[in-house]
């Protein structure tokens, strides 16, 4: 799925959305998918930010509010519950899943995403059978 995005509603986005470096070492910010503005600064989107919007083939809610931030919150653990995730930390044993904070979903309030919106009764439909694929597959995570 292809998402579309708005952070223009989110307050401080420049700060919670972006990662900024000065430009003084090219090779070792490309490399990790840092690019370069025409000021001379390195920038790339904030790995909490990455993985909301990868959730949101998932979650399946087109914005973050106050109005339905615990929604969000839910969706993502009932998703990390049923295996399935989109925030992992990268270790010697390879990558290891990890829970959103709910700061950090709450930083986000005014992210604006194309995804299509499922009620919550067909989000948690899908919840049950990722939790039976889950066990009966054997597979912990997928990420």
């Amino acid at each position: 799925m292809n998402i579309e995005y708005d952070f223009t509603d989110i307050l401080d986005s420049d700060e919670i959305c972006w990662e900024y470096l000065p430009g003084d070492d090219p090779s070792v910010h490309l490399e990790e998918g840092w690019e370069k503005t025409e000021g001379g600064i390195y920038i790339r989107m904030s790995p909490i930010t990455l993985a909301l919007l990868a959730s949101c083939e998932y979650v399946r809610l087109s914005s973050i509010s106050t109005g339905n931030i615990l929604e969000w919150i839910y969706r993502l653990d009932a998703l990390y519950d049923a295996g399935k995730t989109s925030l992992a930390v990268e270790t010697d044993e390879g990558e290891v899943p990890i829970r959103f904070r709910s700061q950090d979903v709450k930083a986000h309030i005014g992210l604006k995403v194309s995804a299509p919106v499922w009620s919550k009764e067909k989000f948690d439909a899908y919840i049950r059978q990722a939790r039976m694929h889950r066990h009966l597959s054997g597979k912990d995570f997928e990420v």
